[in-house]
């Protein structure tokens, strides 16, 4: 009898594995461990650059993208990488710089063209957003950020059919991702397919209880249809999270007197023997849930 050993993984693939895996302390640690054993590469000053990245920490992933292109200053993915972090570190014109780089040392760089197609919906440009976001899908056609991208432009252009057909291909890829459902519950209330929308915000929530435009997205889809209640549950949520938003707030108000005036109007619905008051229902609507 035979017997097969799993073969050991290389520390590149031991590190998208954790990558993948969202691992990204465990990453970290993994690889500072190959530092001091004398394990050096761009690679590997590249995948620790993208897990301090996913961690919110956009300074220290660039201090390791800028190693990384020390020993492989060609190489089109880290600049790449350097280009997202500048976007979200909200450096535009620095984070294009870095986007067309990469697509200058590999055409192929769909994430790149992204890149560039998500500086010019910022800038509001969207015909060039489009044409980018076109060209990223020439490379990748089965990336959910490319389909999320173009999605955006066409919610941004108020072509909410078109941006409904781009969020499904998207969840065609995955269907783990929160702001695919989030934004498709935008797109299906602005199309007046209200319990879709509703449908696709609740996802949204159960796949990241703690984004707060989850609830406001499910909020005001449950505004519209008149659900003020679910609505005003919904704000409390996004303002619990993030209090400082004057739009949560705003619409919070709204939905309170929608709810208030509904109230008034068919009391019936909302009281029963204990004589509940109607502010209580209202300033307190989170604490049984929905």
């Amino acid at each position: 009898m035979r017997f097969f050993r799993r073969t050991k993984l290389s520390s590149t693939k031991r590190a998208r594995q954790l990558l993948n895996n969202k691992g990204y302390d465990e990453l970290i640690e993994f690889l500072e461990k190959k530092h001091a054993e004398g394990e050096i590469s761009a690679n590997t000053y590249y995948f620790m650059g993208k897990a301090w990245y996913f961690k919110g920490n956009e300074k220290k992933s660039l201090m390791l993208f800028n190693k990384a292109l020390e020993l492989e200053p060609e190489d089109a993915k880290i600049y790449t990488a350097m280009g997202k972090a500048y976007y979200w570190m909200d450096e535009d014109n620095k984070a294009k710089e870095f986007f067309l780089k990469a697509i200058n040392y590999d055409k192929s760089q769909a994430e790149a063209y992204i890149g560039v197609a998500d500086v010019y919906e910022n800038a509001q440009e969207y015909s060039e957003a489009l044409d980018w976001a076109k060209k990223a899908l020439k490379y990748d056609k089965d990336n959910h950020n490319i389909y999320n991208t173009l999605g955006s432009i066409y919610m941004r252009t108020e072509k909410y059919t078109d941006a409904a057909k781009v969020f499904q291909k998207a969840l065609k890829i995955t269907n783990d991702v929160d702001f695919l459902y989030s934004n498709s519950c935008f797109v299906y209330m602005m199309l007046e397919e209200y319990d879709k929308s509703i449908e696709y915000g609740a996802k949204s929530i159960e796949l990241n209880p703690q984004n707060s435009s989850n609830y406001y997205y499910y909020g005001q889809a449950n505004f519209n249809k008149g659900d003020f209640k679910s609505s005003v549950e919904a704000f409390e949520k996004a303002l619990e999270l993030d209090a400082d938003d004057k739009t949560y707030k705003e619409h919070l108000e709204r939905a309170k007197e929608a709810l208030q005036n509904q109230i008034t109007e068919a009391p019936d619905q909302y009281f029963d023997s204990s004589n509940t008051f109607p502010d209580k229902i209202i300033d307190n609507a989170w604490e049984n849930g929905y």
